[in-house]
């Protein structure tokens, strides 16, 4: 995977989001906007009429994909759980999921790890083998 320059997501505190090569060229496909002096958006939203456009977002990306309850938060919980469950068998440490999906407590990021059974039947097993040696 090439190096790509993570975007920076403007909220109250400053996060950093690393992004792929996969990422990186859907989003430069993609129209900006540009919103003030540096500036460029994906979905730029006025506040003020902001529930109306995502309203109308959601209600043309349920139609185009055929998920009836599509929604953004669906997306992020489905990539916290991969990166919970996959990632860290890669080498990137719960601090790095935790940082990534901008949690603050690692008892937040722990809420997606539902492998935690398996690796203690894992565990267990791994006991047993040994003593049965």
């Amino acid at each position: 995977m090439k190096a790509v320059k993570p975007y920076l997501v403007e909220q109250k505190r400053e996060k950093v989001i690393p992004i792929t090569g996969t990422v990186a060229a859907v989003l430069a496909g993609l129209r900006k906007a540009k919103t003030g002096p540096g500036k460029e958006y994906v979905l730029p939203l006025d506040r003020t009429v902001a529930r109306i456009e995502v309203k109308t977002l959601m209600q043309k990306i349920r139609e185009i994909s055929g998920v009836k309850d599509f929604c953004f938060h669906g997306l992020r919980h489905t990539a916290a759980e991969i990166m919970v469950s996959e990632a860290l068998g890669r080498g990137a440490g719960l601090r790095d999921v935790m940082t990534v999906l901008g949690h603050s407590r690692i008892e937040t990021t722990l809420r997606y790890d539902h492998s935690v059974i398996d690796r203690m039947r894992l565990a267990a097993e791994a006991l047993e083998d040994r003593v049965k040696k």
